[in-house]
């Protein structure tokens, strides 16, 4: 009882002590401190993108889909690259196997046995949790495809390469938690690239996110299918563009912003049950 009890206390003094931090160190979301520095962010961001020059940038669902229109006010001509969009988000079922499907099926029809492919990440970071499952099961799937295609997983890896950009949400570092392990060791092999900011204004906002996913129907933990079932630009989504437009000095109506079509267009790789389920969707 003695050590229940002293665990216990322990658990409420460190949630404590996080929350007296959180409050200590919060960040004023619409200071235009905040603003500026959460636009530098993006700037580099997209700063990075060039310097790599990858064949595919690869946008994760759903957490990647205002940064892409950010990048695109940024730098118009991105919208020119080569994307797809990716089913990454923790609220899909079984998202590791649906993504590492994903994965395999667009190397099935994209890659060339022979010919380098470079693909590059663009995330939000808190913990570092999501960009190391798409790290991770993007080297699952290039590990089956070589066993398909009978040739060496060393020799496909000097093929196929990948890094990522992660959008690092300071607001852990700020109370003193731990990025997570697996992140830390992306960072330190050069395969991951964080981009600081204060705080990521378009994270955790669901006003900020036009993309909805398909919910599963009476699921106990409200997960979704990683299919679109809506794409809603709300009035607070395009002030909020056009507010960080004006912090770099762009005009928002030369813009082009992304298509729900082409996000659509990425489904073609998912598993072919949620073919179906798209069809559905769209009748």
């Amino acid at each position: 009882m003695f050590l229940i009890n002293t665990t216990y206390k322990w658990l409420l003094t460190e949630r404590f002590i996080y929350s007296f931090l959180a409050c200590l160190w919060m960040v004023d979301p619409n200071s235009h401190k905040t603003m500026e520095n959460f636009a530098q962010g993006i700037i580099d961001v997209n700063s990075k993108i060039h310097e790599l020059n990858p064949d595919v940038l690869l946008y994760p669902i759903r957490g990647a889909i205002p940064i892409v229109d950010l990048l695109r006010i940024v730098d118009p001509s991105i919208s020119g690259m080569n994307h797809e969009y990716v089913p990454a988000s923790s609220t899909i079922e079984n998202v590791d196997g649906i993504l590492h499907d994903w994965f395999l099926n667009y190397l099935r029809e994209q890659h060339v046995l022979g010919e380098k492919q470079s693909f590059l990440g663009i995330d939000e970071v808190v913990s570092g949790q999501s960009v190391f499952r798409v790290a991770r099961q993007l080297r699952r799937a290039i590990g089956d495809y070589a066993n398909e295609k009978n040739v060496l997983f060393e020799d496909i890896l000097e093929e196929i390469s990948y890094h990522s950009v992660g959008i690092q949400d300071m607001r852990h570092v700020r109370v003193g938690k731990p990025m997570d392990k697996n992140y830390s060791a992306l960072v330190e092999r050069g395969t991951l690239f964080p981009v600081e900011v204060m705080t990521n204004l378009v994270m955790d906002k669901p006003l900020l996110c036009p993309l909805k996913l398909a919910r599963i129907p009476g699921h106990r933990y409200a997960k979704c299918y990683p299919v679109m079932t809506d794409y809603n630009v709300s009035r607070e989504y395009i002030d909020f563009l056009t507010k960080f437009a004006h912090e770099i000095g762009q005009d928002i109506s030369s813009v082009s912003l992304q298509s729900p079509a082409r996000i659509r267009n990425s489904e073609r790789f998912l598993p072919e049950k949620y073919h179906e389920i798209g069809r559905e969707i769209l009748v």
